[in-house]
């Protein structure tokens, strides 16, 4: 029974260190956690086998679109609004008409390493989960 008595204090002790120290990691800063360069990896029909592209997002709130096939780099902006992030550009058709396009996504860092993102629109409902790439 004494050293129940000894031991309490102790275990009582190392749990809150522990769940203190959990605590800390579940907050991500997204502004910062979203830098560099990420590739699809699964969407909402299953895992994509053959990424098409990676996106880069960048300090300044630019997020830089490379096509492998094309070997172009097409450049957006990209911003964040509470738990949403939106991506956007000026698009020009083929008959020179300009359009403002800003899509939202609600966004959860999964590891440090892997994001999803979930499109909201309510007619299509898509996700995508991405990984980090060097």
């Amino acid at each position: 029974m004494k050293n129940l008595k000894e031991i309490t204090p102790l275990l009582l002790t190392l749990s809150l260190v522990f769940t203190g120290f959990r605590c800390g990691e579940d907050h991500i800063e997204p502004t910062k956690s979203i830098l560099g360069r990420w590739e699809l990896v699964e969407n909402s029909f299953g895992v994509v086998t053959n990424p098409s592209q990676y996106e880069e997002y960048l300090p300044d709130s630019v997020l830089l679109i490379y096509r492998y096939n094309e070997k172009t780099f097409y450049q957006y902006k990209y911003w964040f609004n509470d738990s949403l992030i939106f991506k956007g550009g000026i698009f020009v058709d083929s008959f020179g008409d300009t359009a403002v396009v800003a899509e939202p996504y609600k966004y959860k860092f999964i590891s440090f390493n892997k994001l999803r993102m979930d499109f909201q629109y309510p007619a299509i409902n898509t996700s995508y989960i991405y990984k980090r790439i060097k």
